[in-house]
């Protein structure tokens, strides 16, 4: 198991972001509101917030990358600390997934030291084979015949200075993209790094046009193409079913149709909106944890804070009398940050939402994932396997 710190030190002016890897197919982070007080007091921490079995002991790799038994919380390096849990007896994946010690590879729950039981805040994904479905989970490929890890890192060095060119070379993008996309598959299915990391190292994979190109290498299907057309064959077949059963699912539901009855303009995009904007209450899910809305005067920090998985809608200012307050923008959000922005509406927000859970090997919040095996399922049809509910729907929607 790894786990990656950051900002952690004598002032603890930011909340803490840790990173756990208990295995190839396991992973969660947790944010922090205090510096942990010893070695002992952390390793008490991750015991029972991650439900972990077994005694182990910390390690962490100084600066020369050599292992050094963790003593005392102040002989971590500053920055960034990698820690190795050392397990006083082996545990295996198996077991750790029986005690449901990590669901997620992208969630980012709030916890205090002082309470380690408390429910997290954010959104927990469920993650990899052997515990729950995760969206991606194919081995990464061979590199091309002529090059080696060293040559494609020299490829990835030159595709981030085009990436940062005001006028992009599109096509040479999407030939560097091309040819290092084992070096990136392999990085982000092994080594599982963070958003911002990933933006770092890779900021064309968060151009759009790559988003769907790096979902055809992965899938071969088209994926604005695919899910546009998949929206409008099941959306006047979803939203009948909306209509027909709006008495079984509260006031969500009802909203929805009744902003959608009061449209004039533009029916075919409002009646796209309104069917995979109620999928998710007709799935018995919350829709609230999938769609967040911000004022265009709130910083990005405020508009994302809290969010690991979404869609969040930027709406103008000045409108506390308004019904139906005009979208300013539209933007995908993944660990608390906007990856992907300007997207014309919601079909188009979640295709590229799926798309980048498949790029960067995230899973599907575990409270939203019959939303999202309907997306991949149904909608993308990849992987004919579904659970009872998502079968029931495909039912409801003429499949055999």
């Amino acid at each position: 198991m790894i786990i990656f710190f950051t900002n952690l030190h004598n002032s603890f002016l930011q909340a803490l972001l840790l990173r756990v890897i208990v295995s190839a197919n396991e992973a969660r982070r947790v944010k922090l509101t205090e510096e942990p007080q010893s070695a002992d007091a952390l390793i008490d921490f991750l015991r029972e917030k991650l439900q972990l079995q077994g005694d182990f002991s910390l390690q962490f790799e100084d600066l020369d990358n050599a292992l050094c038994d963790l003593s005392d919380i102040a002989e971590l390096p500053k920055g960034r600390a990698i820690l190795h849990i050392k397990w006083k007896v082996p545990v295996t994946v198996s077991e750790l997934c029986d005690t449901q010690s990590l669901g997620s590879i992208s969630s980012l729950d709030t916890a205090s030291l002082g309470s380690p039981g408390r429910p997290s805040s954010g959104a927990s994904p469920d993650f990899s084979p052997g515990c729950s479905p995760s969206p991606s989970t194919n081995p990464s490929p061979d590199h091309p015949n002529d090059q080696d890890e060293a040559s494609l890192e020299e490829q990835r060095l030159l595709l981030v200075e085009a990436s940062k060119k005001a006028r992009l070379d599109e096509s040479l993008i999407k030939e560097k993209m091309d040819l290092t996309f084992s070096l990136r598959r392999k990085e982000v299915v092994d080594k599982q790094p963070m958003v911002q990391d990933l933006k770092d190292r890779w900021p064309a994979l968060f151009f759009k046009d790559q988003i769907g190109e790096e979902f055809f290498r992965i899938t071969n299907k088209d994926l604005v193409g695919t899910f546009r057309a998949a929206v409008e064959k099941y959306a006047p077949l979803l939203l009948r079913l909306y209509r027909a059963r709006k008495t079984e699912f509260g006031k969500d539901l009802n909203e929805i149709l009744r902003r959608l009855d009061d449209e004039t303009t533009n029916i075919v995009r409002h009646r796209e909106e309104a069917a995979m904007k109620g999928l998710p209450v007709f799935l018995r899910e919350d829709p609230n944890q999938l769609f967040n809305h911000c004022l265009e005067t709130d910083s990005d920090d405020v508009a994302a804070k809290g969010v690991s998985v979404g869609i969040l809608y930027v709406l103008e200012d000045c409108v506390a009398e308004a019904s139906s307050p005009k979208i300013q923008n539209i933007a995908v959000i993944l660990e608390e940050s906007i990856a992907v922005e300007d997207l014309p509406d919601t079909p188009t927000a979640l295709a590229y939402l799926l798309g980048l859970l498949y790029a960067l090997n995230i899973s599907y919040p575990k409270h939203l994932k019959y939303t999202f095996e309907t997306l991949q399922k149904v909608f993308m049809d990849i992987d004919p396997k579904c659970s009872n509910r998502v079968r029931s729907l495909k039912k409801k929607l003429g499949f055999a």
